[in-house]
């Protein structure tokens, strides 16, 4: 796991206003801004180059749609109730609905998988813009009993045979990317920070 570019948050204009300026009046940089700028950089350099974004729950909401749209991108964004709770609300009633729509399986640690998904979940956002996209569940039962659940919403098609490779080899890698890729360039002796 390795990064291709690196975008930096840039807050220079907040630190910069002048004393008694309003939060309206500064313009905070954020990580959906400088993803943005990131993409602009990437499709100049890779016109043609597919891409998958692979984000946090900051990502799944209006704009991260949006600019994935913008720079034709899929993406795999981490779905949490409280990013979006109508959505999740809905997701959560869709899914009793969709009993078929689910694959089992057990890992050689004896890990029991349930991946469950729907198709078309709608969303407008705060501008609204409407979006549809796909959503994916997957409930971990360890061979202890412990539970943990992890959750997506996806562009990419999902069905038996895609749902276990896009939240493992999709979804889940974002854990590897941040815990792997970027301790490796910031405490490697690299100095990349």
């Amino acid at each position: 796991v390795f990064s291709i570019a690196t975008e930096f948050i840039d807050n220079r204009d907040a630190r910069d206003a002048a004393a008694g300026t309003s939060q309206e009046q500064v313009k905070q940089d954020c990580e959906l801004k400088a993803l943005r700028r990131l993409l602009a950089a990437l499709r100049a350099e890779f016109p043609q180059l597919r891409i998958c974004l692979n984000g946090d729950s900051l990502y799944g909401c209006g704009e991260g749609f949006q600019i994935a749209k913008d720079y034709k991108c899929d993406y795999i964004y981490v779905f949490k109730p409280g990013r979006t709770p109508a959505l999740w609300k809905d997701f959560q009633g869709l899914l009793q609905l969709c009993p078929d729509q689910r694959v089992e399986q057990t890992t050689p640690q004896g890990v029991r998988q349930v991946y469950r998904w729907i198709h078309g979940l709608r969303y407008t956002d705060s501008a609204g813009r409407e979006w549809t996209f796909n959503a994916i569940e997957c409930t971990e039962t360890h061979p202890d009993g412990e539970q943990s659940q992890w959750s997506w919403v996806t562009s990419l098609e999902v069905s038996h045979r895609t749902v276990v490779e896009v939240a493992t080899r999709g979804g889940r890698e974002r854990w590897r990317t941040e815990n792997e890729g970027f301790n490796t360039q910031k405490n490697s002796g690299l100095n990349l920070e």
